[in-house]
């Protein structure tokens, strides 16, 4: 038998004189293989009961977890109360400024009578800082047209949202950034948070040089070729641009096309590439 903390009270089956705890009854092989059996809980004959205990979180490293202790008075009208076996307290039962851990909720009245309560021990958990998710948009062709979106994992009332020192409340998109790293912070109304950084680009447009038809030269015409139109005099090739025969074009892509530009009826007049 074992009580509460690791204490080996004996190795015969039957016990007595045992004050109130909780132990623990194990079984050990010949090969020292110890299975633990059953958990009992010895409670004092008085009339005082520990009706519910309530508890909640610590948030990041605040340390501010709290344990409520609810219970009824029977033979006097003074309650201690304990968290550990060491400290009993005229608190009403709560518990305050808790970091996580694991903690053994005791009750006594001002007979010296203890309850223990049946499910200990009570785990107080810490929450970690805001669990967040990104969305960049990079720059295109220098136009400071970036954009950062952040998102939490799950709800919250308040959150604040920082990238390079702007601040915003409850709203994670911000806008007409240029290429660069971006310091970003999402803290909650605990004034937990998460630090990370991002980083956009900037993406160039090309406009491809072409010679165009029967040696036409491309003479500084630009035309926007939409990557899904055909030209009237010639076959729209899927991943290609087409262009006329006898009419020069110096194009100005905005998209990744997957194969060269061709000319109809022709050969190949640019090599791949993506803008």
């Amino acid at each position: 038998m074992e009580k509460r903390g690791g204490t080996i009270l004996g190795h015969d089956p039957d016990l007595y004189h045992l004050p109130v705890d909780n132990y623990f009854f194990s079984v050990t092989d010949s090969a020292g293989c110890t299975t633990q059996l059953k958990t009992y809980t010895i409670k004092n004959v008085g009339d005082s009961l520990i009706l519910s205990v309530d508890k909640q979180a610590s948030h990041c490293s605040l340390n501010n977890g709290s344990i409520t202790v609810n219970a009824t008075a029977g033979l006097t009208d003074m309650l201690f109360y304990a968290i550990d076996t060491n400290q009993f307290l005229a608190n009403g039962g709560l518990f305050t400024g808790l970091p996580p851990g694991s903690y053994q909720v005791w009750v006594k009245d001002s007979l010296g009578c203890k309850k223990v309560y049946d499910g200990n021990p009570v785990q107080v958990f810490q929450l970690p800082g805001p669990s967040v998710q990104s969305i960049i948009q990079d720059e295109i062709n220098g136009q400071s047209d970036g954009s950062i979106l952040i998102s939490t994992l799950l709800p919250a009332d308040s959150l604040w949202y920082t990238v390079n020192g702007t601040t915003q409340l409850n709203n994670g998109l911000f806008g007409g950034l240029s290429a660069g790293s971006y310091t970003c912070k999402v803290t909650d109304a605990w004034g937990c948070d998460t630090t990370f950084v991002l980083t956009l680009a900037n993406i160039p447009l090309h406009a491809p040089q072409a010679i165009a038809g029967d040696g036409s030269a491309c003479l500084g015409n630009v035309a926007v070729l939409p990557y899904s139109q055909s030209f009237q005099q010639g076959t729209f090739l899927p991943g290609a641009i087409v262009v006329r025969p006898n009419f020069g074009y110096l194009p100005e892509l905005s998209q990744c096309l997957a194969g060269p530009v061709r000319q109809p009826g022709g050969g190949i007049i640019s090599h791949p590439w993506r803008g």
